[in-house]
């Protein structure tokens, strides 16, 4: 067998990083974000919920990953999150073959869902949607601009609301709202969205230790795949034409780290760091 080919496929097929394989995330670093993730539970407990959403094509995997931020504590969050993937299931043993991946195996295991039929229909993903959406409340979902036109029709007709931003897949960015800079009077901060940032934010999170994922072996082939493109001032984005195998999971999860962690650049102030402030004058006034 030719080098290139058994490098792919124990990468895709065993989920296996090799040596051959200049990874853009380390295998290392990937694996010990591994760990157990109860969206129940941590919804119960009322930790902040925040959405990524890639929609591939209808042939293809669409993956959705919400992260709960445990602790907000600005440069130093924790984060976990878990994903879901769906994809046709009457071309998915043609598609594991090609792809060289055990794609029916892991949808045996339920970390992949078939959904029956050739193709993704915008109807059934938008009851997907609602559904997730309903049950860990998510403040806010970022998606791709192409995605979320495809899907709005489906659910405009379905009377469905989802709490949808529009997340810029290339270096262009998306400002969302500008806020006082509390550390500079009279200037602004920005609160924006944009692939390059939220692809820092994530790799900070997982070579920190801050980030965990529940365990998916689709997701860690993906993770496995990732290959960026950089622009001249050194940006980076997601390069799927380029990337060993699928993306689709670590680019939503990168979207919703991003969602959950835009508002951040905003540092909190604290009354104590004006020494005139007196918490007995505050008691009185």
């Amino acid at each position: 067998m030719m080098p290139g080919k058994r490098n792919g496929i124990a990468r895709l097929h065993f989920c296996q990083w090799t040596q051959s394989v200049n990874a853009a995330i380390k295998r290392d670093a990937w694996l010990a974000c591994h760990g157990e993730v109860d969206p129940e539970a941590l919804t119960k407990a009322g930790y902040p919920c925040y959405g990524g959403l890639d929609l591939s094509q209808v042939r293809d995997f669409s993956a959705f990953t919400l992260t709960w931020v445990l602790d907000a504590t600005k440069d130093a969050e924790v984060l976990v999150s878990k994903t879901w993937f769906w994809t046709p299931q009457d071309s998915l043993l043609e598609r594991s073959s090609r792809d060289q991946a055990r794609y029916d195996l892991w949808a045996e295991q339920g970390y992949i869902e078939a959904v029956p039929g050739d193709r993704l229909k915008y109807p059934w993903l938008a009851d997907a949607l609602a559904d997730l959406n309903s049950r860990y409340q998510p403040e806010a979902i970022s998606c791709d601009q192409y995605g979320l036109e495809r899907l709005k029709d489906s659910l405009t007709e379905k009377g469905l609301i989802l709490p949808t931003e529009v997340h810029p897949q290339g270096f262009q960015k998306r400002v969302l709202d500008k806020v006082p800079d509390p550390t500079n009077p009279g200037e602004e901060i920005e609160i924006y969205l944009w692939m390059p940032d939220s692809i820092n934010k994530l790799e900070t999170a997982i070579y920190d230790g801050r980030q965990t994922v529940a365990k998916n072996p689709l997701l860690d082939s993906m993770a496995a795949s990732v290959t960026y493109a950089e622009n001249r001032t050194g940006h980076r984005m997601f390069d799927k034409e380029k990337a060993h195998g699928r993306i689709d999971g670590m680019v939503s999860l990168a979207m919703s780290v991003g969602q959950a962690l835009c508002r951040s650049r905003v540092a909190e102030t604290s009354p104590w760091a004006d020494e005139s402030y007196s918490l007995e004058a505050e008691l009185w006034d």
